[in-house]
């Protein structure tokens, strides 16, 4: 998929729906990471979709103020949360975007 999600361009293999291959598999079974406030939300979207398509995923929620939320902005591509660190090390911003590319991956 070569797909423009907020102002980051992402390279990702493409999900094959009718033969999902090995790859496609162990890419959703490798841990994604998705920053927000401890609370619903923006996120909560995100966290539904990658619990429904088996999504492996690490939840950190920061608190408002808090060091942890600065170092997050800072490492924003569009300094907003939430944001979604991609095994590739990729990181992912804005709501949408994420969800449809967690749409995209399991066939959501």
């Amino acid at each position: 998929i070569n797909a423009e999600y907020g102002a980051h361009s992402l390279s990702l293999p493409p999900p094959s729906l009718s033969d999902p291959g090995v790859k496609c598999i162990s890419f959703l079974l490798v841990m994604h990471r998705l920053t927000y406030f401890n609370s619903r939300g923006y996120a909560e979207p995100i966290r539904i979709l990658c619990s429904l398509g088996g999504v492996s995923l690490e939840d950190v929620r920061v608190d408002r103020g808090s060091v942890e939320l600065r170092e997050a902005l800072a490492a924003s591509p569009g300094g907003c949360i939430p944001t979604l660190k991609l095994p590739t090390n990729e990181v992912v911003c804005q709501s949408l975007a994420i969800t449809r590319y967690l749409g995209a991956i399991t066939g959501y």
